[in-house]
C-alpha cells in the first residue's frame, strides 16, 4: 500500500501492507503498518500495528419505511428489503 524510509542509506523503514489469505477455505484480509530496522544490511521486522476497517458510510439517501422499495418491486421498503428477518 504505502512505504516510508528504507532508502539505501536509511536503517528504519515503515511499509503497510494487505495480505490476503484462506482459513478453513474462508477468506481473510490482513491490513498491517509494520516496522523494520536494517542491521549488518538485513531487513528485520519490529513491531506493528492492524489498521482498522474504515466504516461503511451509506451515500446518498436512504429510503423510509413506507418509501418504494429501491429494488424496483413495486412494495413498500419495510415489506420488502426492509422486513426483519
Amino acid at each position: 500500500m504505502s512505504t516510508e524510509g528504507g532508502g539505501a542509506n536509511e536503517d528504519k523503514g515503515t511499509v503497510e501492507f494487505i495480505a490476503r489469505f484462506r482459513l478453513n477455505n474462508v477468506p481473510q484480509t490482513h491490513h498491517e503498518r509494520a516496522s523494520f530496522e536494517r542491521f549488518e544490511d538485513r531487513w528485520y521486522y519490529v513491531d506493528g500495528q492492524m489498521v482498522p476497517n474504515k466504516p461503511v458510510v451509506h451515500e446518498g439517501p436512504r429510503a423510509g419505511r413506507n418509501d418504494p422499495c429501491p429494488c424496483g418491486s413495486g412494495k413498500k421498503y419495510k415489506k420488502c428489503h426492509g422486513a426483519a428477518n
